[in-house]
């Protein structure tokens, strides 16, 4: 019995590797097909002397499934086209995946022979013009603040480095580069402020003049009455009532303030941290969608990875903040405040005497 059950499994555990391999070689073939169209539509295309056509044809390859010899063909299309800058990169991802040793070779010596004619360009941000907000672009593209003041591999060509700032007037600087040995750099200068417009002046109101008013006494009673006293006095007399000795109530702040600014910090604390994790997500992306270039590559993660942390940091922020504000309010809603009882007296002056009106309430 034991015999037959252990040969029933082996029988099942056949089974379900002979039907993963099946749907294995089903995906692999449906993966590399896109990838063989385009890659023999590069080599069409390379034969007819179309090299800008086929490098393109070549890398959309790569794109759909990279592998070392499509890697091969993009870097000597590249060389072809004077983009040495380009080819090397290409030839170092195919030294990464290459398993023959003969290609394993042939990067080897490519890569080596490339290396000293590249051309290099660093753009140079000095910690005095990174202002708050400063973005750079290399050919419209965003040059990520990972790669400032490094000596970056290019293709030789025309570069245009521009740089903006909120509430500054947006600079840029075109160069040429020559398509190898050369040693450039661009120094971005202090970003320079948008003149700030004059406010309108805001004409004077004048208030008409207005006959004074009586003086007026307040006085604190102890009962909520109302009463109408009449003084008899000289008209160039006035009678004042001095006020009695209770202690006059302090004034009452709004207890909504605090929590109000607590909260809007909270909400901008939470709205930044969004705005960090949608910006690594976007280098994320940049990274992965990067054949060309590995060192790009690993800067674009490593400045997403550090975009997530900030992020990260101001959610948790930003939640603390929101939970000072609901201690606060409730805190707040707690307290009861007291009546305060307050009398006033209005001294009117007439022909024969002087009418006091008191009133109270508590």
């Amino acid at each position: 019995m034991r015999a037959r059950r252990n040969q029933r499994c082996r029988r099942l555990i056949l089974t379900i590797v002979a039907i993963n391999a099946a749907f294995g070689i089903g995906r692999a073939h449906a993966q590399s097909a896109e990838a063989e169209k385009l890659f023999s539509d590069g080599n069409r295309l390379m034969a007819a002397g179309k090299v800008v056509e086929a490098c393109t044809a070549f890398e959309a390859s790569n794109r759909a499934e990279p592998r070392a010899g499509t890697l091969i063909h993009l870097g000597e299309c590249r060389e072809k086209n004077q983009q040495l800058a380009s080819a090397w990169s290409a030839y170092n991802d195919a030294r990464r995946l290459a398993t023959d040793p003969h290609k394993l070779k042939l990067v080897t010596i490519k890569v080596a022979a490339l290396g000293p004619r590249l051309s290099y360009l660093t753009v140079v941000v000095s910690s005095q013009v990174q202002i708050s907000g400063l973005e750079l672009t290399r050919n419209g593209k965003p040059f990520d603040p990972t790669l400032w003041n490094n000596a970056l591999p290019v293709d030789g060509g025309d570069y245009v480095i521009a740089g903006r700032a909120p509430g500054y007037k947006p600079w840029q600087q075109p160069i040429h580069v020559p398509a190898e040995g050369a040693k450039l750099s661009v120094d971005v200068p202090a970003l320079t402020r948008v003149n700030s417009t004059t406010k309108p002046q805001v004409p004077r109101v004048r208030t008409p003049a207005v006959s004074p008013t009586p003086p007026a006494v307040t006085v604190p009673v102890s009962t909520a009455v109302q009463q109408n006293v009449n003084v008899t006095a000289p008209s160039s007399t006035l009678v004042v009532v001095p006020p009695l000795d209770h202690p006059r109530a302090p004034p009452q702040t709004s207890s909504g303030v605090a929590p109000f600014f607590v909260g809007t910090g909270a909400l901008v604390l939470l709205g930044g941290g969004l705005g960090f994790e949608l910006w690594a997500e976007s280098t994320y992306t940049a990274a992965k969608s990067e054949m060309t270039s590995q060192l790009r590559r690993d800067t674009l993660y490593h400045s997403a990875n550090t975009k997530r942390y900030v992020a990260e940091g101001l959610a948790a922020a930003g939640l603390a903040a929101a939970g000072a504000a609901v201690w606060l309010y409730l805190r707040n809603g707690d307290r009861e405040h007291d009546a305060t009882t307050h009398a006033s007296v209005r001294v009117v002056p007439m022909a024969t005497s002087i009418s006091l009106s008191l009133l109270g309430q508590f």
